[in-house]
């Protein structure tokens, strides 16, 4: 099935592999992929420092061609948490283990998609407290328990003391 965020607009489909095991496919909308690479590049250009040009002032389009791998790096590393959590809230879903991703490859002019298969938490019925029937067992304790558990208190914590209140005249 598919739902769609009003917030950020988002396709998550998905699909159960198993009764613990969820994969989803998330695609991210194009406009928000542009964006997150103009805030990549943003940040990137003000790090740039080509000889003969001053910093800040290398061109766009060489700086997007050279640091290419770098900006789609960053875009995802922004992305994918982000859209991941957000699929994972809206599906109300509780991964038991960590997620592991495919089909991470991001391009600006297309919409963002990737994969996730995760674990997740068994949902259960918690019983009620009627339900379990306690049998009440007598405990008999011996007197001779009782001393040979003192004596074993006594050994274990026990330190020696002298008999007078100065050592030095003893």
């Amino acid at each position: 099935f598919q739902r769609r965020n009003a917030l950020m607009s988002m396709n998550v489909t998905v699909a159960e592999q198993d009764k613990l095991k969820r994969k989803l496919q998330v695609e991210v909308p194009l406009a928000e992929v542009q964006t997150t690479y103009e805030e990549v590049y943003q940040k990137l250009r003000s790090n740039i420092r080509v000889k003969g040009f001053r910093p800040g002032k290398y061109p766009r389009l060489l700086a997007e061609k050279r640091f290419q791998s770098v900006m789609a790096g960053e875009a995802m590393q922004t992305l994918v948490p982000r859209y991941f959590q957000e699929a994972v809230t809206e599906l109300s879903l509780k991964p038991a283990t960590e997620p592991q991703f495919d089909n991470l490859e991001i391009d600006k002019t297309k919409p963002f998609r990737f994969d996730v298969a995760f674990a997740v938490v068994p949902e259960f019925q918690a019983l009620a407290p009627a339900a379990f029937k306690l049998k009440e067992q007598a405990v008999q304790v011996r007197t001779k328990d009782v001393e040979a558990r003192i004596e074993e208190l006594r050994n274990a914590r026990g330190s020696l003391a002298g008999q007078c209140s100065e050592p030095a005249r003893c």
